[in-house]
């Protein structure tokens, strides 16, 4: 966390109220600089006011606290790191949308945290879908680790060890998944992950095949 934003800790008990009020709040979103420093976001500043969101949820994960909102002009859910906000106002008179007006979570009253948190690996955002894998026999070693009882293993091969399976993840997620297992597994589908893969594997390949030059 960047512990240079001075107002991480009001962030939080900000945060907290709300919660408790089950109220929206407003605040500015920020990306690091190279310097450490923050600077609002493109989005963050077409946003007269700021972002205004409906609460639902903080969690810590990856090292990192973040909050699980939904914006205010949207029907899904996205989160934000703590540490990147400033400006962070309470909103009393307004309040947050019941959590089952949410895509995806109708008729819900509570946020299943472990079930977000596995959805979005790593803490990728984005819409969740049905990523079909198939991964070595030491891939399937960290399925659990990685997916608990949400993976769903379709078939094994005796003989080689290989694991068939589905696990519902964003595609930001299943795209890094796929990156940091790349020797060790392949997505079957959906198609468009597996052009997207394709094209970061190709780039990275020119780059490494590219004569080293001399600092």
């Amino acid at each position: 966390m960047n512990l240079r934003n001075r107002d991480f800790f009001r962030n939080l008990d900000v945060l907290e109220e709300a919660l408790q009020k089950e109220c929206q709040v407003r605040f500015t979103y920020n990306q690091m600089r190279p310097d450490g420093t923050l600077q609002p976001v493109p989005f963050g500043i077409r946003q007269q006011g700021g972002w205004l969101v409906h609460p639902f949820d903080l969690v810590y994960t990856n090292c990192q606290y973040y909050l699980i909102a939904s914006v205010e002009s949207y029907r899904n859910l996205r989160h934000f790191r703590i540490d990147h906000m400033t400006e962070v106002t309470l909103l009393p008179d307004s309040p947050r949308r019941p959590l089952g007006e949410i895509e995806g979570y109708e008729g819900q009253k509570r946020l299943d945290l472990e079930q977000y948190i596995r959805e979005h690996l790593m803490m990728y955002g984005g819409e969740t879908l049905d990523v079909k894998m198939v991964g070595t026999e030491k891939l399937s070693r960290y399925l659990w680790d990685n997916f608990g009882e949400s993976v769903q293993v379709e078939r094994t091969d005796p003989e080689t060890g290989q694991v068939w399976f589905t696990v519902r993840l964003s595609q930001a997620a299943a795209c890094q998944f796929a990156r940091q297992y790349a020797t060790e597994c392949t997505v079957l589908a959906p198609e468009s992950i597996r052009r997207q893969l394709a094209e970061d594997f190709r780039q990275a390949a020119m780059r490494y095949q590219e004569e080293k030059k001399t600092i």
